[in-house]
């Protein structure tokens, strides 16, 4: 209906310029007609003047163009006529059609006022209604209230005493706690005091026996070493003595030795000069193919004499040396048990030092212990301290809120007795407006959105309700 209404309106102005075209067009026409007129009047006078003549024949040529003109401008918009001419017959019936929707719509509206005067008439037996259960639930409030109040008195009494009985059993419990720590303590201080002492005697003692055993142990190996010594070069000189005995003959022998080893190698040499020959007389057939046994095969059998003799002499020196080694080994022997004792005596050093850090240990955790009680009496304390900050947060909270209720109520009564003086006020200018006569309130064909959105029973304008 929007797009339909502009539409209109353009039409309608397009028609009133047409028309004052029109009408301008019809005024010349007129205007013309009266000097042609004029003209001819002119001329039916019989006057012999040339100049009128000529002003004749020329108001002739003119008049002849003019009505050319006025023929063509008839003719040019003869069609523009015909087409604004049909144009208002259908916007007259159009503007029928919405006068006539106009007409529907005033009774619409007279049925939708009279609808909301019953229930504006509904709504303030309502709000009476609302007003009296509003001050009953307001006493009930106002007794809810002092309720509260009572209660939550009562409440804070309760939590302060509640508060006053855990900070003296708090306080009991701190200072047992604290007795017996320090009984705790003094008793741990005694003991360790009681071990510590046993235990510093019991390492005096041994560090004595680890000192006796030590002095023991090297008297004992300075003593075996010097008769070691003393063996050893006793040995020698009987090694010097059989040597200085057994020289002269072992020097024979060796000599021999020499000699044989000498004499064989010649002997070699000239058996390799003839091999060639003996084996051209073996290939000629001269000699017996017989194997000849080399001077390596030849040279144990001689050496098995030479050996048996230098066994025989040596066998003496191999006993001497065996018996210096068994005591060697059982000196060694001793000397590694001497060795597992001192190991064993550094064993028992080692636990004793166990055994202190183990009771330094114990101190350090009965501290730690100590500690966390003292950690646990201030955590309680705070905790305590936390409660007593929540329940005083708690109480402030239910009295500012009980403010904001109270707050809210009045708001409340303020924006009621403000509503219902606005109700009043829209309703005796509906009823204004519903008075008035037709005449005073004209509606323009193209102006249909008189009545506002506001003064309209359901916010919306009959301009809307025309679009719908």
């Amino acid at each position: 209906m929007s797009s339909n209404g502009i539409q209109e309106a353009l039409l309608l102005q397009r028609l009133e310029f047409l028309q004052i075209e029109l009408d301008d067009a019809k005024k010349r026409e007129q205007n013309l007609k009266k000097v042609n007129e004029s003209l001819l009047q002119a001329m039916t006078v019989n006057d012999p003047n040339p100049i009128k003549d000529h002003t004749i024949e020329e108001l002739q040529k003119s008049n002849e163009q003019l009505m050319k003109d006025i023929q063509q401008t008839k003719a040019r918009h003869k069609e523009q006529i015909n087409s604004l001419e049909k144009q208002n017959n259908e916007l007259s019936l159009s503007v029928k059609e919405l006068q006539l929707d106009l007409k529907h719509q005033k009774v619409i509206f007279e049925s939708e006022k009279f609808d909301l005067l019953s229930r504006i008439q509904k709504l303030e037996a309502d709000k009476l209604s609302l007003e009296q259960s509003s001050k009953v639930n307001q006493d009930d409030k106002n007794h809810g209230h002092e309720l509260y109040k009572l209660k939550t008195e009562l409440k804070m009494q309760d939590v302060r005493r509640e508060a006053d009985i855990l900070k003296e059993e708090s306080r009991n419990e701190i200072l047992t706690v604290r007795q017996e720590a320090d009984a705790a303590i003094l008793e741990l201080k005694t003991l360790f005091n009681k071990e510590n002492e046993a235990l510093r005697a019991q390492i005096k003692n041994l560090q004595a026996k680890l000192r006796q055993q030590s002095g023991k142990m090297d008297r004992y190996q300075n003593e075996e070493v010097e008769g070691m010594v003393k063996k050893i070069d006793e040995l020698e000189v009987e090694l010097d003595k059989y040597r200085s005995t057994r020289s002269s003959p072992i020097h024979r022998m060796q000599e021999t030795e020499k000699s044989f080893r000498i004499n064989l190698t010649q002997t070699e040499n000239e058996l390799s000069g003839t091999l060639p020959e003996i084996n051209e007389w073996r290939v000629k057939g001269v000699v017996e193919d017989r194997p000849f046994k080399s001077s390596k095969e030849l040279t144990p059998r001689l050496n098995k004499s030479y050996g048996r003799y230098e066994s025989m002499n040596t066998q003496q020196l191999y006993e001497h040396l065996s018996l210096a080694e068994t005591l060697c080994e059982k000196k060694d022997k001793e000397i590694k048990d001497l060795k597992m004792q001192i190991e064993k005596i550094l064993l028992q050093k080692e636990r004793i030092q166990l055994e202190l850090d183990r009771i330094m240990l114990e101190l350090k955790q009965n501290k730690l212990d100590k500690a966390s009680i003292d950690q646990k009496r201030n955590e309680n304390e705070q905790a305590l301290k936390n409660e007593i900050k929540f329940l005083i947060g708690k109480l402030l909270k239910a009295k500012s809120k009980l403010a904001a209720e109270n707050e809210l109520s009045e708001t409340i009564k303020r924006e009621g007795i403000y509503s219902t003086s606005r109700s009043k006020s829209n309703l005796r200018t509906k009823l204004d407006i519903s008075r008035a006569s037709p005449n005073e309130r004209p509606i323009s064909p193209l102006n249909l959105s008189i009545i506002s959105r506001s003064e309209s029973p359901f916010g919306v304008s009959e301009y809307d309700l025309n679009r719908y």
